[in-house]
């Protein structure tokens, strides 16, 4: 009869066991989601950055271009109309260096949302594999634990008696 009470042991190791392994796995995966969309959110500020910059250079050749173009015209780039028109292009072209960084920043702040969703995604596995072993050990420990009616019955068989029941 005694070694029933080994198996369940071994049942309860192997369940327990399973049951913190999920719990480890799935809190790395977490973290490892949360490290991913970490780095996902540098590079996109990094490829905003780069972009805006590439705008900026594009914006800088064509304002180049108008002021060769009204030079070449005869016409004084540094006052009047021309000059109104090239400090125009610059400050729309400056706008759209900005918002570029700011879409950029946008989908960062999102990804370094979805990180910390991810981080908080571990605590929870965590905290879920701590309460199913408690849960398995608590389901065991009623049924199988040293103070059962059925542990009584077989230790009353063999002679052992406890009090109680």
């Amino acid at each position: 009869m005694g070694r029933w009470w080994n198996i369940d042991k071994i049942a309860l190791a192997a369940n327990l066991t399973g049951t913190i392994g999920q719990s480890v796995a799935g809190a790395r995966a977490a973290s490892t989601a949360q490290d991913v969309a970490s780095a996902e959110a540098q590079s996109e500020l990094v490829a905003g950055d780069y972009n805006a910059n590439l705008s900026r250079q594009q914006s800088r050749r064509v304002i180049g271009k108008q002021r060769a173009i009204i030079g070449a015209s005869g016409l004084d780039t540094t006052s009047g109309t021309p000059l109104d028109i090239m400090l125009e292009s610059a400050r729309q072209a400056e706008l759209e260096a900005l918002a570029i960084q700011q879409q950029s920043r946008s989908r960062a702040d999102s990804l370094k949302m979805k990180g910390k969703i991810a981080g908080r995604g571990a605590f929870n596995e965590t905290a879920k594999g701590i309460v199913k072993s408690s849960t398995i050990f608590s389901d065991w420990y009623n049924n199988y634990g040293p103070r059962t009616k059925k542990n009584y019955a077989e230790r009353t068989d063999s002679g052992y008696q406890s009090e109680g029941y």
